[in-house]
């Protein structure tokens, strides 16, 4: 915050700074001005708000969960909404595993991540649903029931009986289904790699400082 005559500097971290020559200047993407109350206030992103007489409080990790579940949420409305019209849609939970590359074709400012794709159009077949756990499995009433290996078993029987699934390990040369996504599709090392730059991602954008 820069009172009367200073003016303030507004760095990509949110920070403002003040010098003495009267002006405003910003490096960011916007520019920073004075209020007529001689204040002026930068968001991370080099914006004033102050024609709104706003302090924005949202380079956080706290906004980021928030913003992320309404747009999720969203999303998965607009699928609904989508499929009531004879449309076909494909929800890629894959978008955060290489959001970097979206935020530059995109050009996307600060505090704007990209959480989910979603692909539709006019579908010219109806294959089977995927097979999925029972409800039971995802399910927890009152309290969280912890997951005892009986009742994985119990869980998970159905769905490894499968022949589709049984082919599926055997293709995979595995012993177990649990096995091809642990060992082949979503590995320890693919997860901790895309973790971290997901992390650095929201530091980019002015979520984590």
């Amino acid at each position: 915050v820069c009172h009367r005559d200073d003016c303030t500097v507004c760095n990509r971290d949110g920070e403002a700074h003040c010098h003495g020559d009267g002006k405003a200047d910003c490096n960011g993407n916007g520019e920073a001005h004075c209020d007529c109350d001689g204040q002026a206030h930068c968001n991370c992103d080099g914006n004033d708000c102050g024609n709104r007489n706003a302090d924005p409080g949202y380079d956080n990790m706290l906004s980021f969960q928030n913003a992320a579940t309404d747009a999720l949420l969203f999303c998965q409305t607009f699928c609904n909404l989508a499929e009531e019209e004879g449309l076909g849609c494909c929800f890629l939970g894959t978008t955060v595993y290489m959001p970097q590359m979206i935020i530059d074709v995109l050009q996307l400012p600060e505090l704007v991540v990209p959480v989910a794709t979603i692909t539709l159009g006019w579908p010219d077949e109806q294959p089977a649903l995927t097979d999925r756990l029972p409800l039971d499995a995802i399910l927890h009433e009152e309290t969280y029931a912890d997951y005892t290996p009986e009742r994985i078993d119990r869980f998970y029987a159905e769905k490894e009986a499968l022949e589709e699934n049984r082919e599926f390990v055997r293709l995979n040369g595995k012993q177990t289904l649990a096995q091809v996504y642990t060992d082949c599709r979503y590995t320890r090392k693919d997860n901790e790699a895309m973790s971290a730059g997901l992390l650095e991602v929201l530091k980019k954008q002015g979520f984590l400082r």
